[in-house]
């Protein structure tokens, strides 16, 4: 139910496989409140614009795909420990996210859950999270750091890879357009498509022997 008028708060149901249930503030905070997981129509899209702020609620276990897809003035996001799954382009092209904070209890997220996020220095992942990790760059990575996730957009321009990383995944350097020379260390077998996507300043690159 639609409680007020475009230029105040406004609440509803989201589509979900349990209760989840949305408000929207006239501050532009978007909470999300409820238990079970997030279907991909959410009924916030119509206000994307309006969203600054994203908080969900402990007890809900996915951010859907699309779910934050453009929402060009969201800058701060809060995450329940129940959280499982951040699906494809879950916050894609968040023009104003500068970072997020990954739960201890995430076991998945996509590739290009924060492509185009234009703005992003740093995603910082729980120390008790035993599928994730990060860098001091605060670039995303698997656990034991043989897998590079993905790297925010903010980074400088030049990254080393670590030694032991034998996996870059899709997605993972994309629009970094700030990035000049990437060191891709001997062990590294495989790099997926759209890695180095829109990386436009990149002007240096170094494949080694291993990859396949």
């Amino acid at each position: 139910e639609v409680i007020s008028d475009e230029t105040e708060a406004v609440a509803d149901t989201v589509a979900s496989d349990s209760d989840l249930v949305w408000t929207l503030d006239s501050a532009g905070k978007l909470t999300v409140t409820g238990t079970g997981t997030m279907n991909y129509n959410v009924p916030w899209k119509a206000y994307n614009a309006q969203i600054t702020e994203v908080v969900i609620g402990e007890g809900v276990t996915s951010i859907a795909s699309s779910a934050f897809y453009e929402c060009f003035n969201l800058t701060s996001v809060s995450l329940p420990s129940t959280l499982k799954y951040i699906y494809d382009q879950a916050f894609y092209r968040c023009l104003k996210l500068t970072s997020i904070q990954i739960p201890a209890g995430v076991t998945s997220i996509a590739s290009n859950a924060f492509a185009a996020c234009t703005a992003m220095t740093g995603i910082h992942v729980d120390a008790g999270n035993a599928n994730y990790s990060n860098d001091a760059a605060g670039v995303l990575y698997n656990k034991n750091k043989t897998e590079l996730v993905f790297c925010p957009r903010g980074i400088s321009s030049s990254y080393e890879i670590p030694a032991g990383v034998t996996y870059i995944g899709k997605y993972a350097f994309y629009d970094c357009t700030d990035l000049q020379t990437v060191n891709i260390p001997d062990g590294i077998t495989i790099i997926n498509e759209y890695t180095f996507h829109n990386c436009s300043s990149l002007t240096n690159i170094t494949f080694p022997d291993d990859l396949t």
